[in-house]
């Protein structure tokens, strides 16, 4: 759904526009919108990595957990029988 011009012909356009209006206005390195959005997800897609990896690793210890319980449970009633 973007455009089909040049973006640094449109940003050229933009900034001549930009200081017909206000000279002073500073016009440092322009971002496109998808480098915008990369850049503010950066963190919360870290942390929700990190987040899922502690996740799988509490799933892995859980299942050892219940591994061991129950292996010991039917080693007790293996005496029984």
């Amino acid at each position: 759904m973007g455009s089909d011009a040049d973006p640094e012909e449109t940003l050229q356009s933009a900034r001549t526009i930009i200081r017909a209006i206000d000279p002073e206005m500073p016009l440092e390195a322009p971002l496109a919108l998808e480098e915008h959005v990369r850049r503010s997800l950066g963190d919360h897609r870290a942390r929700a990595t990190l987040l899922a990896a502690m996740g799988v690793v509490a799933l892995v210890l859980s299942a050892v957990g219940i591994y061991g319980l129950t292996a010991h449970l039917v080693a007790g009633q293996r005496r029984e029988i």
